[in-house]
């Protein structure tokens, strides 16, 4: 069981961010104990959230210009995060009953946090890759040139 956690906790810390890569994995190879497996699981969900941060720092440079786009990108936000709670307070109703799940639940609550977070991320930086030119139904995305103008690349 144990070797599973640990499988699916490598997976999840490489797909996070590049710069972060070997910390993750630093903290799972010396990790002996269910507490370090616990310590690395929440590593590795604070690296994604900052990655999510930084995205969606950068969307609101990429886009600065444009307000309505900025109010519902706020509102989206706001909705994901109470999405993101509710599908925790879903896969863990009992999150709340100390020991309920074990010791090994802030590994598992922070893996599926991590799991939803990179999923958001991956959804965000549509805005930072913007669209191909002429694609009639891009909606608010940008071009790729002028996505990358915004940023300053």
């Amino acid at each position: 069981m144990k070797t599973k956690f640990l499988l699916i906790l490598t997976l999840i810390f490489v797909i996070t961010t590049q710069s972060y890569a070997s910390q993750p994995n630093d903290c799972l190879a010396k990790a002996e104990t269910q507490l370090e497996l616990n310590k690395c699981a929440n590593i590795g969900y604070e690296e994604v959230d900052a990655e999510l941060n930084r995205v969606y720092t950068l969307i609101k440079k990429a886009y600065q210009d444009d307000k309505s786009f900025l109010n519902k990108l706020k509102l989206a936000q706001e909705a994901w995060i109470k999405l993101r709670d509710a599908d925790f307070s879903m896969m863990f109703p009992d999150a709340d009953k100390l020991g309920y799940y074990g010791s090994v639940f802030p590994t598992c609550a922070n893996g599926f946090k991590t799991q939803l977070t990179l999923e958001r991320v991956a959804f965000l930086k549509k805005w930072l890759i913007g669209s191909e030119e002429g694609d009639a139904c891009s909606g608010s995305l940008k071009n790729e040139e002028s996505v990358k103008e915004a940023l300053g690349e």
